[in-house]
C-alpha cells in the first residue's frame, strides 16, 4: 500500500525535507537569501535529477555553507572564490551537471547579491 501512496502523492519525507530547506532558506539574511536563491536557481537548472535524494542532498550542503557563513558573520563575497565551480562541485557530487547555460547568470547574480550586501553596511 505505501508504494501505491508514494506513487499517488510522492515521497513525503522529501517533501518535508525540501519544505524545511525553503524555510531555512527563507530564514537567511537578506544578502546570503539572495547569494542561496542564485545558487538553487543553478543547480536547479543545471542538475541531472535521477532522484529526490541527489537533488535535496545538493541544495542541502549548499544551505549548509551560507547558514554557517551568516551564523559565522561571514559576508557573501567571502563564501567562495568562484560561485559556479562551488556549485560545479556540488553537481559532480551529487549526480553530475547537465550542459553548461547558467554560469554566467549566476555569476551576476552573486555579484548582486554581494553588492546589495555592501549597500547594506
Amino acid at each position: 500500500m505505501s508504494r501505491v501512496m508514494d506513487r499517488i502523492i510522492g515521497d513525503l519525507t522529501a517533501k518535508a525535507r525540501w519544505n524545511d530547506y525553503r524555510r531555512d532558506l527563507a530564514a537567511l539574511p537578506r544578502a546570503h537569501r539572495l547569494a542561496a536563491q542564485a545558487w538553487e536557481r543553478y543547480l536547479l537548472r543545471r542538475a541531472v535529477v535521477t532522484d529526490s535524494e541527489a537533488l535535496l542532498a545538493t541544495h542541502e550542503e549548499m544551505l549548509r555553507l551560507v547558514q554557517d557563513a551568516a551564523d559565522g558573520g561571514v559576508g557573501v563575497a567571502a563564501l567562495t572564490d568562484d560561485p559556479v565551480a562551488y556549485a560545479e562541485a556540488l553537481l559532480r557530487r551529487h549526480g553530475g551537471p547537465q550542459p553548461d547555460t547558467e554560469a554566467d547568470r549566476l555569476r551576476a547574480a552573486f555579484d548582486a547579491a554581494a553588492r546589495a550586501e555592501a549597500g547594506r553596511s
